[in-house]
C-alpha cells in the first residue's frame, strides 16, 4: 500500500488498516552502527552528516494513533498551507548557554527548513513558541493566547525540565499536560507530545518519569507522542560525544546540537 493511499485509508476511517512504517536499509544500518564507541575530546565540533543519516532507531519512534497525524501529513504532500507551534521551554525557544540569549538556529527554524525541503512545500510554517523556565502549568495558562491565537494545524508539545526542577510529581505534571491537550483538541487542533529532552544533573530520573506517563497520555487521548529523549540519547551514542559536550550546563544543548531535535522530529513525520 503507497503512502498517500495508507493516509486516505486513515482519514476516511480504516484505522484496523496495518500501515507501519518500513525499516528501510538505512535505517537498518543506523541501527547496527549504534555501539559503544570512546567518547570524543577537545571542543564541541559541528556535525557535517546529512540529516538522513541520523534516523531514531524505532525503539525511539512510538507510532501512537498514526492516524491523529495523517492529515497533517497529507497536506505536506499536497503542498497545502501547514502551521504548526512548537510549544515548550527553553530548549524550544532555544536558550544559548552562558547568555540569556537565543542560538542562531532553534529547532524549530531547522525543522521548517527540513520540511519545506523535503516535501518541496514552501507554506509550511514552523512557530517558535518556547519560554525560558516555563513549566506545565504556565504553558496551560497561556495556550490560548499564544498558541490557540495563532491558528495552528499541529502543536509539537515539549515540557518536563523545569517541572522535574520545581518537583512536580508525575501525577501533577500530567494534568497539566492533559488539560492541554483537551484544550488544543476541543479546538481542533492536532497534538504531537515530545518526551523532555535528557539533563546531566540529579534531576534526570524524574525527567525520565515523564517519560512513559506521557505515552500513556497520549494512547487515552487517541494523539501522537515521539521519544526525543531516546532518540537523543541513541544520537550522542552514535556520534559518540559525551553528555558534557551535548550539554555544556548539563541541561541545554551546545549550539549546534539544537538540530539534533529537528532531524529527530522530521524523520519521525517520515516513518508514517
Amino acid at each position: 500500500m503507497s503512502f498517500l493511499h495508507c493516509l486516505m485509508v486513515l482519514i476516511i476511517g480504516g484505522a484496523g488498516v496495518a500501515c507501519q512504517p518500513p525499516v528501510t536499509e538505512k535505517v537498518a544500518q543506523n541501527i547496527q552502527e549504534l555501539s559503544p564507541s570512546k567518547p570524543k575530546t577537545g571542543p564541541v565540533q559541528k556535525s557535517t552528516m546529512n540529516p538522513s543519516d541520523h534516523a531514531p532507531a524505532p525503539s525511539a519512534i512510538s507510532p501512537t494513533f498514526t492516524e491523529h497525524l495523517a492529515p497533517v501529513l497529507l497536506a505536506l504532500e499536497k503542498g497545502d498551507t501547514v502551521r504548526m507551534v512548537c510549544y515548550g521551554n527553553s530548549i524550544t525557544n532555544g536558550y544559548k548557554v552562558g547568555t540569556y540569549g537565543q542560538v542562531a538556529r532553534p529547532y524549530p527554524e531547522v525543522l521548517e527548513e527540513l520540511l519545506r525541503k523535503h516535501y518541496q512545500n514552501p507554506v509550511v510554517m514552523v512557530q517558535n513558541e518556547g519560554h525560558n523556565g516555563w513549566k506545565s502549568n504556565q504553558a496551560l495558562a497561556q495556550a490560548s493566547a499564544l498558541v490557540l491565537s495563532q491558528k495552528p494545524d499541529l502543536v509539537l508539545i515539549e515540557f518536563g525540565i523545569n517541572d522535574a526542577y520545581s518537583n512536580f510529581s508525575v501525577t501533577v505534571f500530567i494534568q497539566n499536560i492533559q488539560q492541554l491537550v483537551q484544550l488544543l483538541r476541543q479546538n481542533g487542533v492536532r497534538v504531537l507530545l515530545l518526551a523532555p529532552t535528557p539533563i546531566h544533573t540529579s534531576y534526570e530520573a524524574k525527567v525520565q518519569a515523564y517519560t512513559p506517563a506521557l505515552a500513556r497520555l497520549a494512547e487515552q487521548e487517541k494523539i501522537a507522542f515521539f521519544d526525543l529523549h531516546q532518540a537523543l540519547l541513541l544520537r550522542l551514542k552514535k556520534e559518540g560525544l559525551t553528555m558534557t559536550q551535548l550539554l555544556p550546563d548539563e541541561v541545554h544543548l551546545a549550539d549546534d546540537y539544537y538540530a539534533w531535535i529537528a532531524e529527530a522530529v522530521f524523520h519521525f513525520f517520515l516513518s508514517f
